[in-house]
């Protein structure tokens, strides 16, 4: 059973939706998230996790995201737009 607090996050259904609403396909789709529940949601619907861990979250697994960085800052923009040129 997850835990109370994985309700306040997206799950695979909920990311499906979405890019089913922006008419991108999952494969085509990088998201960036904070968290380990966000993140598995992600993947279970075939996207493509980027994970940028906080002070809450940096003890969580982000196993399988495609992107990891520690701080939203240039160079990983850069990393994310690379990612997303790499997803069309």
């Amino acid at each position: 059973h997850a835990a109370p607090e994985a309700d306040n996050f997206p799950t695979a259904d909920a990311w499906l939706k979405l890019a089913k609403a922006v008419a991108v396909a999952p494969q085509g789709c990088v998201v960036i998230t904070t968290n380990q529940e966000s993140c598995m949601a992600a993947l279970s619907g075939g996207m493509k996790p980027v994970a940028i861990p906080d002070a809450f979250t940096a003890f969580q697994d982000f196993g399988g995201a495609d992107l990891l960085v520690d701080k939203f800052n240039d160079e990983a923009i850069e990393a994310i737009v690379a990612l997303m040129i790499q997803s069309r």
